[in-house]
């Protein structure tokens, strides 16, 4: 549901209608600020629930499905690259794999998944990898002056954009933020 629906897919839709976005404009923006929107909320949404337990299984288990969740869809996105770009054939996906220490045996369906919808995973998996990269710096660089709202409405302010925009309004916000808080940052 946090992929699907709130805090995701559903949110960013209602955030953009209410900029006045048009559904054209919402069409016709990158898949991968809108996947990497979701399946950063999904990584939140471990984050959150260990943040609201003592639990040290719980901890784990949650540790465990977050560490899944932010490798699963940069594995594909590597293997699509290595099928389309280097013409990569199951033999080739299981050896990456098993070196990668994931099981090879599932590198045919892999490779039958990947060749029905080329490309399809890298929205994923590199919209995944900016809005996480992104996360980690401010929250290293702002440290206790981090907020994670504010940083969440900055990520939407515009919202379905490209990438490059994003980090461009990433970068405003960083700057302004930094200034307040008076730490000096460097792009």
């Amino acid at each position: 549901i946090a992929h699907e629906g709130y805090p995701g897919h559903l949110y960013a839709y209602v955030n953009s209608k209410e900029l006045g976005l048009s559904n054209f404009q919402i069409v016709n923006s990158t898949t991968a600020h809108a996947e990497g929107w979701a399946t950063y909320t999904e990584l939140k949404l471990y984050e959150y629930a260990k943040s609201n337990s003592n639990n040290e299984l719980f901890h784990m288990i949650m540790d465990y499905h977050y560490a899944t969740a932010i490798s699963g869809f940069l594995l594909e996105t590597r293997i699509d690259a290595g099928i389309q770009y280097e013409g990569w054939g199951i033999t080739e996906i299981a050896d990456f794999m098993n070196n990668a220490g994931y099981n090879g045996g599932a590198a045919q369906e892999i490779y039958e998944l990947l060749i029905e919808i080329p490309s399809e995973y890298a929205a994923y998996g590199y919209g995944k990898l900016t809005f996480y990269t992104l996360n980690q710096e401010a929250k290293t660089v702002l440290g206790v002056y981090y907020d994670e709202i504010s940083f969440n409405t900055m990520l939407h302010s515009k919202g379905w954009t490209t990438l490059q925009e994003l980090k461009n309004t990433y970068n405003e916000y960083m700057e302004e933020k930094c200034f307040e808080a008076g730490i000096e940052w460097n792009k």
